[in-house]
């Protein structure tokens, strides 16, 4: 989103630096779109999650698990 544009894109939308480090570390090879957070918050907001408490939902390609 246009939160972190100036810091993972260059003007002319190729990739900064920090980006394709950050995508080299990302198994999925990518960055998400915003859609693909649809999921999680549905799942969240619903009916589904009524038990759940303190959990935490990692959407991130698996940067997470892969830069440990």
């Amino acid at each position: 989103t246009n939160q972190n544009r100036a810091l993972l894109t260059n003007p002319d939308g190729s990739y900064t630096d920090r980006a394709k480090i950050i995508i080299a570390h990302t198994p999925c090879g990518r960055f998400a779109e915003p859609e693909e957070l649809f999921g999680t918050i549905h799942y969240l907001i619903s009916d589904a999650s009524s038990f759940v408490t303190g959990a935490l939902s990692v959407v991130d390609g698996g940067f997470d698990a892969f830069s440990i």
